[in-house]
């Protein structure tokens, strides 16, 4: 379920810029919040980029981008990293922990079975800590959850859904059956507790991105 905006734009505020990678690496370390490293036949991030720790937009989008370094999550004032269209399959763990506000990932040949397994073990290890502010943080910021058919929800936003998670904590794991779909038109995820039952969810995304949307069924007992 992905949101209307291209990604080939920054919110009404991007420009393209020109010159080489080196060039604007520079131009960047001078201050600037922007770097616009798209159509660069980039088949890694630069290195260089680490150091730029006060940048607020990091465009990369159609590349040659097969995987996105951990460190991105570093960047402590990122809010948009724009990946789109490039051949990234899975995106690191460091990334969905980060405080990166917007993660366009739409256009790239994502896995649905390890972008499943991945939400699926965080989720899980929210319930073996008995803390779920870590999954949550991981969710896109206005974030829907929503019960179908039960008496819960939806609970809209970060702080509704961690509140409903606080109030009544799921005290089980779960393990997933089957993923279908796409991460960005969204995915039908069959899943079954490890105490028994079983359910279906349907996860939809911030532009490939982070989770925007959960739809939680359950099958009758």
């Amino acid at each position: 379920m992905g949101v209307a905006s291209t990604g080939e734009d920054d919110l009404g505020i991007h420009w393209a810029q020109q010159g080489t990678v080196d060039e604007q690496v520079a131009d960047a370390r001078r201050g600037h919040g922007d770097l616009d490293l798209h159509g660069k036949n980039l088949i890694l991030v630069p290195p260089a980029v680490r150091e730029l720790t006060h940048l607020r937009r990091l465009h990369l989008y159609h590349n040659e981008l097969t995987e996105l370094p951990g460190w991105l999550g570093e960047l402590t004032q990122l809010e948009l990293l724009d990946v789109a269209r490039n051949r990234i399959t899975t995106v690191p763990e460091e990334l969905w922990e980060s405080g990166i506000d917007v993660i366009r990932l739409h256009r790239n040949p994502l896995d649905v079975r390890a972008y499943v397994d991945a939400y699926v073990e965080r989720f899980n290890a929210a319930v073996r800590a008995g803390d779920f502010g870590p999954f949550v943080a991981t969710l896109a910021r206005d974030a829907v959850l929503d019960f179908e058919g039960g008496p819960m929800g939806p609970f809209e936003g970060r702080e509704a859904i961690l509140a409903a998670y606080r109030e009544r904590p799921p005290t089980g794991t779960m393990r997933v059956l089957s993923a279908e779909g796409d991460v960005y038109r969204g995915m039908r995820v069959r899943f079954a507790w490890h105490r028994g039952g079983s359910g279906t969810m349907r996860l939809g995304t911030q532009e490939a991105g982070r989770i925007l949307r959960i739809a939680v069924s359950f099958d009758p007992a």
